[in-house]
């Protein structure tokens, strides 16, 4: 099979621009029919951070300090395509699906995980198609970050419901401030009302989030040593925490009859904006780490 592509043809794809040129319009395209189904499908919070993802993949490709040489190969060609022809053929499967579940999250462990993978799909089979085999070592930042933006949803599918555990920190909390709490199980009960934590509300989805930026910051702005391990660790529990704060504060809401705050924080704009400050105080504290490495060094050279 792989004698059918010419010697001529060879020499023309390691020197053409077109090759090059038609790999980013290739890479262009699937990752936007992606962005397509999740818009379809209302995952609007995993919408935002796909997008921007794909935005720090594309500084990467475009500011990369040395040339993109191509060296396809013919086995790399043949299964690179084979790759982008998988990604087609899941991206019609889900699209099927989403006249089941059009307008609301995907629930089917299934869909899930061949959703948030398939990114990182897109990625390998371009690599392949790039540089042959040795595109996968090659471009490895850049599939780091495409599997870095589903995998942790999909490993999450597998991992223990931390809702209990949400429960009993978020009733803490009120106790701490002066709140007469019970707590049973995943109830918190307070006088006038009670909430269930169930799985949606444990804080699951945003310490996935903090875990892909994590390692999104972790490959634009490398650090060393033990900060490398810390930094995904201080995203799970800054995302834990603040959705605990909001899981507190929709017990006191729904205890005082306050419905219409509610359901803005707890599926309105008001759950985005907990999520948002999840995202900003990790930012925050990764630029700390950047800016004290940076006096470090500076300290270093000086001496």
């Amino acid at each position: 099979m792989f004698k059918k592509i010419s010697h001529t043809t060879m020499q023309f794809l390691h020197s053409s621009k077109v090759f090059k040129h038609s790999l980013l319009a290739v890479l262009t395209l699937l990752l936007s029919i992606y962005m397509g189904l999740l818009w379809h499908y209302g995952d609007e919070a995993h919408l935002g951070i796909s997008g921007l993802f794909i935005l720090a993949l594309g500084m990467m490709l475009y500011e990369s300090p040395k040339p993109l040489k191509l060296f396809p190969t013919k086995l790399g060609l043949f299964l690179g395509a084979f790759g982008v022809a998988i990604a087609l053929s899941i991206s019609a499967f889900l699209l099927h699906q989403q006249s089941t579940y059009q307008g609301s999250t995907l629930h089917s462990p299934l869909l899930v995980s061949l959703l948030r993978l398939l990114p990182a799909l897109i990625g390998l089979s371009l690599a392949v198609l790039a540089k042959g085999l040795p595109g996968i070592r090659y471009f490895w930042r850049e599939e780091g970050l495409l599997l870095a933006v589903g995998l942790p949803g999909v490993l999450a599918l597998f991992v223990a419901d931390i809702s209990p555990l949400t429960a009993v920190f978020s009733a803490k909390l009120l106790a701490i401030g002066g709140f007469d709490i019970v707590q049973e199980g995943v109830t918190l009960s307070l006088p006038g009302g009670s909430v269930i934590v169930y799985y949606g509300c444990s804080g699951i989805e945003s310490i996935c989030y903090l875990l892909s930026l994590s390692v999104l910051f972790l490959i634009m702005f490398p650090v060393s040593g033990f900060k490398r391990f810390l930094a995904p660790l201080v995203g799970i529990v800054l995302a834990f925490v603040i959705n605990s704060f909001r899981v507190a504060l929709m017990a006191i809401l729904w205890a005082k009859n306050d419905v219409e705050r509610f359901d803005y924080w707890h599926m309105g704009e008001g759950s985005m904006l907990f999520g948002l400050a999840a995202v900003i105080a990790f930012s925050v504290f990764y630029v700390v780490v950047l800016q004290s490495l940076e006096k470090r060094s500076t300290l270093a050279a000086s001496s």
